[in-house]
């Protein structure tokens, strides 16, 4: 073991540990072609089922979900209040629009405006399965630092939709002034 003879650190041929690079200094690529054409030539059933399987799921994705029609609103509200001193009060925009929206939704005036299709006469009230109205998904959207509302409808059926859509607004009105404004 004595025979060893270290070697000294001054050497320039010694290094314990790689150079640094400078900032500079290219770094190698990170990506190979010729790694990635050796995994496709290796792995290449891997791609192929996984491109098959997303295709065929598109494919029945598309075919059994049923079309989704929509339909827009607009409505112009204001909420103000007049007091007798000549004051005036105006309603919190955020509230009044998660008031309404909710009222939109709400099943009493679903079942006013089913009623109100069903007087006017139109035979366009489309049934499910079950005999039962079918659904209509409402959304109200607020515009910037206006009192305009956009209402969003959306049903299955592309003639239901817009014809629900109008009685709801005309409803929403007439119950708004039976309720809140009696006089």
């Amino acid at each position: 073991m004595n025979d060893l003879v270290p070697v000294p650190p001054s050497d320039p041929g010694f290094q314990l540990m790689e150079p640094m690079q400078s900032a500079n200094a290219a770094s190698a690529p990170k990506f190979r072609p010729q790694k990635l054409i050796y995994f496709l030539r290796k792995f290449w059933w891997i791609p192929v089922i996984t491109l098959t399987l997303s295709m065929a799921t598109a494919v029945v994705i598309f075919f059994k979900t049923p079309p989704i029609f929509v339909s827009y609103g607009s409505m112009y509200e204001t909420e103000k209040l007049r007091l007798p001193d000549g004051a005036a009060f105006t309603d919190d925009r955020d509230s009044y629009l998660g008031t309404m929206s909710g009222l939109l939704r709400s099943k009493v005036l679903r079942a006013l405006t089913l009623n109100r299709l069903q007087s006017v006469g139109t035979n366009e009230i489309t049934m499910d399965k079950d005999g039962n109205p079918i659904d209509v998904d409402i959304n109200v959207y607020g515009q910037l630092k206006t009192s305009i509302y956009t209402l969003e409808a959306r049903s299955a059926n592309p003639a239901f939709t817009p014809l629900y859509l109008n009685a709801l607004m005309k409803q929403y009105l007439e119950y708004r002034l039976e309720t809140i404004d009696p006089y």
